[in-house]
């Protein structure tokens, strides 16, 4: 299964949130616009698409708002509160964990 983009740039995701330095926030922007943004989810039979709906909606929620000269995941963050950013945070570990165990098993779990 060509998986390995995927799984490596959702483990470095993961691997920054936890002991990345700075705020929820700080490492919640890097994660996500040095790992995730770039992460190819492949559109192969074999991957359930729960995978590649979960990182589309977590994204898609991170880049809502736009301003002139900013990232858009810099200016979503910027107004968000730090315990509505550790709940992204807890998302991309918990699709992290999914993932690993479906790869390892072929289950999806819950």
């Amino acid at each position: 299964m060509p998986l390995g983009n995927f799984r490596v740039r959702l483990k470095s995701a993961v691997e920054q949130l936890a002991v990345g330095r700075g705020d929820v926030k700080s490492r919640l922007f890097l994660a996500v616009t040095n790992q995730l943004v770039l992460a190819n989810v492949p559109d192969v039979p074999e991957l359930p698409t729960r995978f590649r709906d979960e990182l589309a909606s977590i994204l898609a929620e991170l880049t809502a708002r736009n301003s002139p000269g900013q990232s858009s995941v810099q200016v979503t963050l910027h107004g968000m509160r730090l315990a509505r950013a550790a709940g992204y945070a807890e998302r991309i570990w918990t699709l992290y964990l999914a993932f690993e165990n479906f790869t390892q098993t072929g289950e999806l779990g819950e």
